[in-house]
């Protein structure tokens, strides 16, 4: 599955590249963005993310998945969120009910 972030500059550049009768720098760039870099990105991003949000990479990587399948491309921001959010309130019912009254 290719998402909006690197594809948004690879696919453009290889329509152009095609149009203007360049078919093999197309092929090319083609292979090297699907072969390549999506599945860089798809790897990366949920590792930079986890990162960044304390997050173990796996939760973040099917986040940004049923983020995506339940938004649309929205759903790379929103799955995360979404994810941290839950976590969050989760951290705080658990507090709250092992020690009432800290809070």
């Amino acid at each position: 599955m290719l998402r909006a972030g690197s594809s948004a500059v690879w696919v453009p550049a290889m329509i152009i590249l095609a149009v203007s009768g360049h078919w093999i720098k197309a092929l090319i760039l083609l292979v090297w963005g699907a072969g390549v870099v999506a599945p860089a990105d798809n790897v990366i991003r949920p590792y930079v993310i986890s990162q960044r949000a304390n997050l173990s990479i796996l939760a973040v990587f099917f986040a940004l998945l049923s983020g995506v399948q339940a938004f649309g491309v929205m759903g790379l921001f929103i799955g995360p969120v979404a994810l941290s959010f839950t976590l969050v309130v989760l951290q705080m019912l658990r507090e709250t009910i092992l020690d009432p009254s800290a809070g």
